[in-house]
């Protein structure tokens, strides 16, 4: 389940933690880290938190929704100076405190590739790219226990998943993040960052197929009921 203690989010389950869970944003070419921020918790449930920069003047609005095993994270970036900034990167997710099993299991990883095949990987192969776009799936065949970390939308910005190895430690890093690219955010305007979401079960297909779902939802994709030919 998510937590949120002294200012600072995680998630914590059995066989999966994140904690602390970090966020950052990149603006006009500089890092905005959360910890350096205002906070304000709007509301307890959903948990919806702010974030507040005083230079530039940005607002970091976060939004924790979903059932405990699968948060959903909806964010909004509020200009409040009177000049528009430049946007790069927003990390949703950024920790090198990361848990997954032990070093024990037997834990492979399905990735979405930024070029060539898909292919499953075991953690520990040293071809595992580390890198991966939209979403990343693990699974614990030794628990039987998957975890998807995906996000829902990424139609406006190019979204990443990085993730490091550690030969004693398994899984010890992800960095998720969408890249503005340097697009302006105006004065006195917002904008929404891509939707991220966390599963944690024990069927990956059943994630993968929910995955599906939920982002073609998202992203109005036409279904057709019978293939077009000809």
């Amino acid at each position: 389940m998510m937590t949120f203690e002294n200012g600072v989010l995680g998630f914590r389950t059995e066989g999966f933690g994140v904690d602390p869970w970090n966020l950052s944003i990149e603006v006009n070419g500089e890092i905005l880290h959360v910890s350096d921020a205002r906070v304000h918790v709007e509301q307890s449930s959903p948990l919806v938190i702010r974030y507040t920069f005083t230079d530039p003047q940005i607002v970091w609005r976060i939004e924790v929704a979903g059932r405990d095993a699968e948060p959903v994270i909806d964010s909004t970036l509020i200009n409040n100076g009177d000049r528009s900034v430049k946007l790069g990167k927003a990390w949703l997710m950024d920790s090198s405190s990361v848990r997954l099993g032990s070093r024990e299991d037997d834990i492979v990883v399905l990735p979405w590739p930024v070029w060539g095949m898909t292919h499953v990987y075991r953690l520990s192969d040293p071809e595992l790219p580390g890198l991966s776009k939209v979403k990343t799936q693990f699974f614990n065949r030794t628990r039987g226990q998957a975890v998807q970390i995906g996000f829902l939308t990424f139609q406006r910005a190019n979204t990443h998943i990085e993730y490091q190895v550690d030969a004693t430690r398994g899984l010890a890093a992800i960095k998720v993040s969408c890249d503005f690219a340097g697009w302006e955010l105006a004065a006195h305007s917002e904008t929404s960052t891509e939707t991220l979401g966390i599963k944690v079960g024990p069927d990956p297909y059943r994630q993968l197929e929910a995955w599906a779902d939920e982002a073609g939802r998202r992203s109005h994709a036409k279904i057709w009921d019978q293939p077009p030919i000809g």
